[in-house]
């Protein structure tokens, strides 16, 4: 631990939203969501890189994530970069290598995960001993678990020797990622594994190296010019970092933690991370839990959710789904939105609520070519001066008093007043008053995405939308 090294957070945001549903969704993925107290997973994690420097933290997601994250976290300085699409972990890390070594090639970047549960203290602790190592020995330095069960939804790490000048680090014999329950269960008996944590370290210069041997594309996006980046992005393959570095490269060490580490991977994580009441039953919610045994009840509406003689289950009860799954059949889930998404059914893709700066909307109907929503504005809110490329809207206040930018004029609608906006006319709407603001909107147009949004001003300072 001779080496002073300066340290670069990075914190890879994507997430699909499969694993927690119908909590997460595509547009809610795991890190938004508040699940032990208050705070946002990626709340958590941006606030533990105090532990172990003062650089600001990266934060690498998509433009409509990013958006969501900052007001998460609109009290801390960060450096957003934003995927011009989704391309794997491997690309967005390259991303976060290209700007860290434009300024620092020799300081080290650790690549932390966005939505777990840790010990905080002890992971800064590791992360500074793993720092150390990578800038001296110029290697990756992976963050390892002690394995509990044969999980094969984890990468496993071999250990072979031990590195005399550090506590517990290893020279690695080999990175397998997500091997099947017959490998897993070797791995546990020999004890010569630890489960990756997702965490791992390396100098932007090594990263730079280990990604241009085996991901030579991405290393033409690293040493790319600013106007080439997006094109270079959008003709890369979808691979994630483990498969395409981290499972070839023999330049891996691994630090060996008994840190406190939960996943979040499946709701039997959640239930495991959460407090029990008497007969391991824990309870979220509008509920009543009569006669239950090792079952949580969660329950995000406000209708009433009853569990009568229930053993070891999961409810999750939100405004349009409702899951009810054994604990032990939890890691189905994901399969379950594979079904969803593949029946051409929406429930996978957002809530029906959803929460923005200025208020929230919720979705009362849609279907094709036509979306209808309450758009609720807090007093002395506005959303942004937009337009939309492939919709129309129509708006009716049904509460409060609306100022409407409409084109080139400026309006004033009272209860039952109604204005129509064309589509790409640039608009606004703003609540100037002391009460709630609350209209139906009614969207028609060939696509209705919430990524057809060009913004031209905006208070919170969230950026334009790429229209599709």
């Amino acid at each position: 631990m001779s080496k002073k090294v300066r340290i670069y957070p990075v914190i890879v945001a994507g997430g699909s939203g499969t694993r927690l549903w119908p909590f997460s969704r595509e547009a809610t993925p795991k890190q938004l969501l508040c699940l032990s107290d208050e705070k946002s997973l990626i709340e958590k994690s941006v606030a533990r890189c105090r532990y172990f420097t003062t650089e600001k933290t990266y934060i690498v997601a998509m433009p409509y994530l990013a958006e969501k994250i900052r007001y998460n976290t609109k009290n801390v300085a960060i450096n957003y970069i934003e995927e011009p699409t989704k391309r794997g972990t491997a690309a967005a890390i390259a991303l976060a290598v290209r700007e860290i070594y434009k300024k620092d090639p020799e300081g080290v970047i650790t690549v932390l995960t966005a939505d777990h549960e840790l010990d905080d203290k002890r992971l800064g602790e590791d992360l500074k001993e793993a720092s150390c190592a990578a800038a001296e020995k110029e290697s990756i330095v992976l963050l390892g678990i002690e394995p509990t069960g044969p999980e094969t939804g984890y990468g496993y790490i071999k250990v072979d020797k031990k590195l005399k000048e550090y506590k517990e680090c290893y020279v690695s014999g080999g990175f397998v990622e997500k091997p099947d329950k017959r490998t897993a269960e070797k791995y546990l008996s020999s004890g010569d594994f630890l489960w990756n944590s997702g965490m791992f370290v390396a100098t932007a210069k090594t990263f730079a190296s280990e990604i241009g041997k085996y991901l030579p594309k991405l290393s033409g996006l690293i040493n790319a010019k600013d106007s080439e980046v997006e094109k270079i992005f959008e003709s890369l393959k979808n691979i994630s970092f483990d498969d395409g570095v981290l499972e070839k490269t023999k330049n891996i060490l691994v630090l060996k933690t008994d840190l406190y580490w939960n996943d979040l991977g499946s709701w039997r994580s959640v239930y495991e991370l959460l407090p029990k009441r008497e007969k391991g039953n824990y309870t979220d919610g509008n509920c009543i839990s009569r006669n239950n045994e090792n079952t949580m009840i969660f329950n995000k509406t406000g209708r009433l959710v009853v569990g009568v003689g229930l053993k070891n289950t999961v409810i999750v009860d939100t405004e349009d789904s409702t899951l009810v799954c054994d604990l032990d059949m939890a890691q189905e889930v994901k399969e379950v939105v594979d079904t969803i998404k593949s029946s051409g059914r929406k429930e996978h893709l957002e809530h029906k609520t959803t929460h923005r700066p200025w208020g929230r909307y919720t979705i009362l109907d849609e279907g094709a070519g036509f979306k209808v929503k309450f758009i609720h504005v807090n007093p002395g809110e506005k959303l942004s001066l937009q337009s939309h490329k492939h919709r129309s809207e129509h708006w009716v206040v049904v509460k409060g008093e609306a100022k409407v930018t409409n084109g080139g004029k400026v309006i004033v609608l009272k209860q039952n007043e109604s204005t129509y906006i064309p589509a790409e006319a640039t608009h606004r709407l703003e609540n100037e008053g002391k009460v709630e603001l609350t209209i139906v909107e009614v969207q028609s147009g060939s696509y209705l995405g919430e990524d057809d949004i060009v913004r031209f001003e905006d208070v919170y300072e969230r950026k334009t939308i790429k229209s599709k």
